[in-house]
């Protein structure tokens, strides 16, 4: 019996901390008539740059929110730490499917954008983001975000399939590498939520894939232990 008590002692204790893991809400660009999904030749990117909720989406966040209030109706804790990519269509999902949800404190995570492929993957000026957001989201602080936060082109060879673009799209070492980083600071977060605590992130359809090899539907949310993470980030053969 002793053994088994010490043995419980020494096992990691991160099982504790919960991550509730969540998809943006619907956007133009999910329903943008020729929108590849995956990539397509001959595809031309319609400029949604840093692409809103639809109505559809909207509603989906709304949803979300129901969800979330009757989970934290029953009794399960509140959300120690919320985290959203910068991209404004994460921001919208994170404060309409929250509101209302205790949530300790709040901020913005650049790691967690999304793979940027197409115009509407490219994100807005600090400046905009800061009128358009809460100031929990703490986008004023220099130290957070960057004016030009988003994936600016690193003179890596076109890995898309021939088709007009707008912007430099995220090679896949790059990427990667990046939700290598992600696991990384999300494990780091034991420290700011304890040993106990829930961290909730709100990203994309890359990110989601990256820390569960599985795809995620819009507004899809999935709640799991901290150390559910992998090791390295799943990659999509497909991209």
């Amino acid at each position: 019996m002793r053994s088994l008590l010490l043995l419980l002692l020494l096992l990691p204790r991160d099982d504790a901390i919960r991550l509730l893991l969540v998809r943006h809400g619907r956007t133009f660009m999910n329903e943008h008539p020729s929108q590849p999904g995956k990539a397509s030749v001959g595809f031309v990117d319609p400029g949604l740059w840093d692409t809103r909720l639809s109505p559809t989406g909207e509603a989906q966040a709304r949803e979300l929110n129901a969800q979330l209030r009757a989970r934290q109706s029953a009794g399960e804790p509140g959300v120690d730490l919320l985290l959203a990519s910068p991209l404004r269509r994460a921001l919208a999902t994170a404060e309409i499917g929250f509101d209302g949800v205790a949530c300790a404190s709040q901020r913005v995570e650049p790691l967690a954008a999304e793979r940027c492929y197409l115009s509407s993957d490219v994100g807005s000026p600090l400046a905009e983001l800061q009128a358009a957001f809460a100031p929990e989201w703490r986008l004023s602080s220099s130290d957070t975000l960057k004016e030009d936060w988003w994936f600016q082109g690193d003179g890596a060879a076109e890995w898309r399939a021939p088709g007009t673009y707008l912007h430099p799209g995220e090679d896949g070492p790059t990427f990667y590498a990046r939700m290598a980083r992600l696991i990384a600071a999300l494990r780091a977060c034991e420290a700011e939520v304890g040993e106990h605590g829930v961290v909730a992130l709100v990203a994309h359809w890359g990110v989601t894939h990256a820390l569960t090899g599985r795809s995620f539907a819009n507004c899809e949310w999935a709640d799991m232990a901290l150390s559910e993470l992998p090791d390295a980030p799943f990659v999509c053969p497909d991209l």
